[in-house]
């Protein structure tokens, strides 16, 4: 039996788990080297370059990760340069593999559990119920769970009254192909307005959910509960159905001393905490509002009673704008839907078909980077008054939050990380940091971050086995980059989620430890910042360091490899936003890393230090037929692509 454990304090760790990144960093035996410029193997432009600004990015090898890049870079005996890029990576796969392993661990039965519990409680609801609104209703949410449950469990046989509907909307999720009416949650106010009926396409596993079939069906599952809303009905008021159904949910939950109710809490809360809110109203808020409509343990048939539908929909519309304003279906999800606040300010920002779609710039500027803001000024943006005023707006909204604001689920909080990139270190930093260019290496990396934390890695859950992989040499210099801020953000983002998982009883030992060991690392990258800004000093060097191997050995899979090897030189690759007024698609990837090259005089002349850095590119599509074609995992295949125009001021190709 796996034991869990409460989180706790932990004097000095192994550091066993840290860096997805650069472990595979210096190889063994031999110390660095200490290469001139003139020996790194650059073109002369490149050349030019890193002895002008203190540093240049040129493509990596494009096959592996950011492990193999280190390891590229260990063969050579290079000093190593730790980039706030192989941190963020590091980081943003360990949270991957966390999800992953209490999806697979903990939430899958919870979910199989809590749907058979409910198809249990329902089917009473349908058989004695006297109403025929009601009894419509329990059949359709019968036939909700039972979709739900036969994607989870293979055995499960329907009950007959639903057998066909379920059956139906089964063909509908297996092909994967279509867009069309639902067959149980029936018309939607908005078929009118974006298309009819669901998107089936987003049925597709991806990520770490294609790893295996038991991973592709909780995938289906939660995608289906989670994307199929018991959406509210447009006034004037033609058919409650969808609602009713919502409130027998809600009163099946509460039956039974609350016990299902604490089951789904157990399920939804840790995933609101990873995927965000996305300002749905949720099982909690319309058990609340249900209590004071209808009275609390309310009869079931007393669901149908028009007047109190009538106070019970206005009430809930009072937080829940009408779903032609926002072109989403409002109303309650059975699960959290992933739903990323930047859409919400793509959606403010992306004005008219005169002015390209928003990018990572405007997201980077609203997080305070004034490379970003200077670009935008370049491009005039501000020019387009629409633009303007909903670009302020934001702003507004952003200038209160509080640190609890910042760090209420991981979006934020990553956001939050990501803007600490915004500021450059002050103090003792090296000269490259005060390159004008370097605002804009750390635009594409807080881009790249940006764009990776919304998709899953394709990569091996967390292991218990014993870490392998070549240690840090002794004597290597070590150079980290120098963002205390970053570091201790994120460092508070780990500790943070370790705390939620304890509270929904998901913290096994194996997932403490890893958290724990790198929560110990970005201590000591936080520390050796802070020693470089204070008084120069250079940092742990490769005796400190060694654990990178053991860190690296843990997070790294092969199937990483074996993904990018599937697909070019893309690492991650989706839809950032979709505009559906004008059919135009944003696309964004992140490549396999380029390698950076930096010079810094530590107390001991002029060093270069190499490192890996994250490949952005970003494009506009016009429609989903474009993306379909030209989407990124073909395009990138024939790698090198075209990247976003300002990567030319730090990037020789």
């Amino acid at each position: 039996m796996v034991s869990l454990r409460r989180p706790h304090s932990r004097p000095h760790a192994k550091v066993c788990l840290a860096v997805v990144l650069l472990v595979a960093l210096i190889p063994t035996a031999s110390a660095a080297q200490d290469p001139g410029i003139d020996e790194l193997g650059l073109t002369a432009e490149a050349r030019g370059q890193l002895s002008e600004q203190g540093f240049v990015v040129v493509p990596g090898e494009r096959s592996g990760d950011f492990p193999e890049a280190y390891a590229s870079l260990a063969d050579r005996g290079l000093p190593v340069f730790i980039t706030t890029d192989s941190v963020l990576r590091v980081t943003d796969l360990l949270i991957d593999r966390t999800l992953r392993t209490i999806e697979e661990v903990y939430l899958y039965g919870r979910l199989q559990q809590l749907s058979r519990e409910m198809i249990r409680l329902l089917e009473d609801d349908y058989l004695r119920s006297t109403n025929s609104m009601v009894k419509d209703a329990a059949r359709r949410d019968l036939a909700f769970f039972g979709v739900g449950l036969s994607l989870l469990d293979e055995d499960y046989f329907p009950h007959e009254s639903v057998r066909g509907l379920v059956e139906r909307e089964l063909e509908l999720i297996e092909a994967a192909d279509r867009l069309v009416i639902s067959p149980i949650m029936g018309r939607t106010p908005l078929d009118q307005v974006v298309g009819p009926g669901e998107d089936y396409t987003r049925y597709v596993p991806t990520g770490h959910y294609a790893a295996s079939e038991r991973l592709g069906r909780y995938y289906r599952a939660l995608t289906w509960y989670s994307r199929m809303a018991f959406a509210l009905p447009e006034r004037p008021v033609e058919d409650y159905t969808l609602t009713v159904q919502a409130l027998l949910v809600i009163r099946a939950l509460e039956r039974e001393a609350g016990e299902w109710f604490e089951l789904w809490e157990r399920i939804a809360y840790p995933l609101t905490f990873y995927y965000g809110g996305a300002g749905d109203p949720t099982v909690a808020d319309y058990m609340e509002m249900a209590d004071e409509v209808f009275g609390r343990k309310f009869e079931r048939d007393a669901a149908a009673s028009e007047s109190l539908l009538i106070v019970f929909v206005g009430r809930v519309s009072e937080m829940a704008p009408t779903h032609v304003q926002t072109h989403e279906l409002r109303g309650m999800r059975f699960l959290p839907r992933d739903f990323p606040p930047a859409t919400n300010y793509f959606g403010l920002l992306a004005g008219s078909e005169d002015r390209p779609l928003p990018t990572s710039l405007d997201i980077m500027s609203l997080l305070g980077s004034t490379a970003a803001r200077s670009l935008l000024d370049e491009n005039d943006v501000f020019d387009d008054s629409v633009y303007r005023r909903s670009y302020e707006s934001i702003e507004r909204g952003l200038e209160p939050l509080t640190y609890g604001d910042w760090t209420r689920d991981l979006y934020w909080s990553w956001l939050y990380c990501l803007s600490a990139l915004s500021h450059p270190p002050a103090g003792g930093a090296p000269g490259f940091v005060a390159s004008p260019a370097w605002g804009f290496k750390e635009l594409s990396t807080g881009g790249a971050a940006w764009a990776s934390i919304r998709y899953q890695a394709a990569d091996a859950a967390l292991s218990g086995r014993p870490p392998r992989g070549p240690s840090v040499a002794a004597g290597v210099p070590v150079l980290v980059e120098p963002y205390p801020a970053l570091y201790s953000r994120l460092r508070e983002l780990l500790e943070n989620l370790r705390d939620r998982l304890w509270e929904h009883y998901l913290l096994d030992d194996t997932i403490d430890d890893h958290i724990s060991e790198l929560i110990d690392f970005l201590s000591l990258l936080e520390q050796a910042s802070n020693g470089i800004l204070v008084d120069g000093s250079p940092g742990p060097q490769g005796e400190a360091l060694s654990d990178y191997a053991r860190i690296l050995g843990r997070l790294a899979g092969h199937e990483a490899t074996r993904r990018v090897g599937e697909l070019g030189c893309v690492l991650v690759s989706d839809v950032a936003y979709e505009d559906l007024d004008t059919g135009r698609i944003l696309q964004n990837a992140v490549g396999t890393p380029d390698i950076i090259y930096v010079v810094a005089d530590l107390g001991q002349g002029e060093t270069v230090y190499a490192g890996a850095v994250h490949s952005f590119f970003e494009m506009e599509l016009t429609d989903r037929d474009e993306l379909a074609t030209v989407g990124w995992p073909t395009v990138l295949r024939s790698c090198p692509v075209s990247r976003p125009y300002w990567v030319e001021r730090f990037v020789v190709e």
